[in-house]
């Protein structure tokens, strides 16, 4: 109301005399009266926040739910474990919060009486959610408002519906700012503002289908159309061949040239993710080339400009919300949530692993693993269970979810808790029917596209979303963040690209093959004796062999995921993590996805 005491204001000047500053203080006492009470009265109307909370964003009932589901909620930044602040100084007696990672998305309209929310268009509203969970990772009880003072009643303050979502509400995109009276003043000042301070590879997909799929180029990861209740979602990631980590650049210019340096193996990794949805900005995360991880070991560019996260962690685009957990050195974990969608994207380089605990690492090994999480509202089940899917998708009107991540969404028979095997590595039927609908054209080695450019025929855009941009975006091509997410990170020589040097997808009984009989060379004392044996041995295993192939074996057992890291990779910590991390999320997995009891 800062108008009113405005000088060249007109209706002083016309109805008020210099001589009579009463009659000044009158009108704006009386003026600002009749705002507030209008404003009160007005926001006084509206919906019941906790219902649309409640109705449209309930908490999981166990962590693991919550925390498997990035695209719609994320760690607390003042109470989780994930960000090392286990403080929890407003959520008192909480082990971990989550809290709503957009602003919530009612799903219904008009009168709210009549059961019509499939007909009707989602819209974003101002509120928020936060759920706290106890050291058994069970759902807190919530009493729906702040308490400020802990007494024997009042054990614990777990969390409780934001009226006013904390990241802000556009335009308002200040922190627990919203166009409304009761929504900031109301119910977060006297709280927040008074008592806080304030400083500074290996496949499973959507619906549980398990494989190993290797092929350099550009791939849909997903891809949703555009329906009336979702926006068109595209992800895209860029598949390159990794690297042989043998060769000696020691030998550079005595038995090595400089085109021989990076010599690609058949083991193709994740090294750059692209992300967009209707109305949001693109979101680029890519892996640093070879040499320059020290510092950051990601770059993040979105709408063509490079972004930094070493002092806001946590930071909102057009549409779309990006936070970094930084607690490991690098930049090396990632999130990305497309807000009105609401997916989530988990994007880690190297495991997020500490690089500076390992003595034989000078920098991280140059990969990212992707986390994709989908919510229930597209209708793909997770288990697995297709068979009643394609009739659900016609009554409901419901989007056909496809790309990598779910590669055959027409198909009628599940993969219900089918494990990995050896068969699932480079399936020649499932790379063929990824390579045809999915690989972005003109993405591939020389000679490997066969599809036109343009659209295939299962309507997904061929767009590279790596070498182009956005209609606004265009204008910052002539900065150098275009040429990074353009280019490939290992850039081979020619030569590595055509005739026998070219990629050759190993399948499962290849690797099983050669670890064996690289195995058996390994162990054959009496091979070592013979001279001419020995040379062709040695000459067979510098070229084809891990450094151990019998620890190999010895250490992964029947985990493929640990079998084709540690071989393809030659890397014991590779390896290990890999078989690791697909036990945990195997794990939270299915937890995640029962039904709570």
């Amino acid at each position: 109301m800062h108008w009113l005491w405005t000088l060249n204001n007109p209706l002083f000047s016309r109805e008020f005399s210099k001589d009579d500053p009463d009659a000044k203080r009158q009108y704006v006492a009386k003026k600002s009266q009749e705002m507030c009470r209008d404003w009160y009265n007005e926001d006084g109307a509206l919906w019941n926040f906790i219902m649309d909370t409640e109705t449209n964003a309930s908490c999981p009932c166990i962590e693991r739910q919550a925390k498997v589901d990035l695209g719609r909620f994320m760690p607390h930044p003042r109470c989780s474990q994930v960000f090392r602040d286990i403080t929890c100084t407003s959520m008192i007696g909480a082990k971990n919060c989550y809290m709503s990672s957009e602003n919530i998305y009612g799903t219904y309209a008009g009168d709210g009486m009549e059961y019509k929310a499939e007909k009707n268009s989602r819209f974003p509203t101002h509120y928020g959610q936060v759920c706290c969970y106890d050291g058994e990772g069970k759902l807190m009880q919530s009493t729906y408002q702040p308490v400020i003072k802990v007494i024997e009643n009042t054990p614990y303050n777990p969390g409780y519906p934001l009226r006013a979502y904390e990241f802000g509400t556009t335009p308002y995109i200040g922190q627990f700012e919203v166009p409304g009276l009761s929504t900031f003043h109301h119910d977060y000042m006297p709280y927040f503002l008074c008592c806080e301070g304030q400083g500074a590879g290996s496949f499973t997909t959507i619906d549980d289908d398990k494989f190993v799929f290797n092929e350099p180029g550009v791939f849909t990861m997903l891809y949703i159309p555009k329906t009336h209740a979702n926006p068109e979602v595209n992800i895209q990631i860029r598949l390159e061949r990794y690297p042989n980590r043998k060769v000696d650049f020691s030998l550079l210019g005595k038995y090595l040239g400089q085109a021989d340096l990076v010599q690609p193996t058949n083991a193709t990794v994740i090294t750059g993710v692209a992300i967009e949805a209707t109305g949001t900005d693109r979101v680029n995360v890519l892996v640093r080339k070879d040499t320059r991880r020290f510092r950051y070991r990601t770059s993040v560019i979105v709408g063509n400009i490079l972004r930094y996260f070493d002092t806001m962690r946590i930071q909102r685009f057009k549409g779309v919300l990006v936070y970094v957990n930084n607690v490991e050195r690098g930049q090396p974990e990632i999130y990305v949530v497309l807000e009105e969608a609401q997916i989530g994207v988990r994007i880690r380089e190297s495991y997020a692993l500490d690089i500076d605990r390992l003595s034989n690492y000078q920098e991280s090994m140059g990969m990212l693993d992707v986390t994709l999480s989908v919510p229930p509202q597209y209708g793909v089940r997770p288990d697995g269970d297709k068979t009643k899917e394609q009739e659900q998708r016609r009554y409901y009107n419901l989007p056909k979810v496809s790309g990598l991540m779910r590669p055959f969404p027409d198909q009628t028979s599940g993969a219900y808790m089918k494990s990995l095997t050896l068969n699932d590595v480079n399936s020649e039927a499932i790379r063929q029917q990824i390579i045809t609908h999915y690989r972005i054209p003109g993405s591939g080695e020389p000679g490997t596209d066969q599809n036109m450019a343009g659209t295939v025929n299962n309507n997904i855009p061929m767009e590279n979303m790596f070498t182009t941009s956005r209609g606004e975006d265009k204008k910052f091509e002539v900065f150098p963040e275009a040429s990074m997410k353009s280019g490939p990170v290992y850039k081979a020589a020619e030569k590595y690209e055509i005739g026998s040097c070219r990629f050759v997808p190993q399948t499962g009984q290849m690797v099983h093959q050669m670890l064996m009989t690289c195995r058996d060379l390994q162990q054959d004392k009496q091979m070592k004796k013979q001279p001419m044996s020995s040379a062709i041995a040695y000459n067979y295993g510098a070229n084809i062999c891990p450094n151990n192939p019998a620890q190999i074996v010895q250490d992964c057992g029947d985990s493929v995921p640990c079998l084709y890291d540690y071989a393809m990779l030659n890397s014991r910590v590779l390896g290990m993590e890999a078989t690791n991390s697909w036990n945990a999320f195997t794990l939270e997995r299915g937890v995640a996805v029962q039904h709570c009891k």
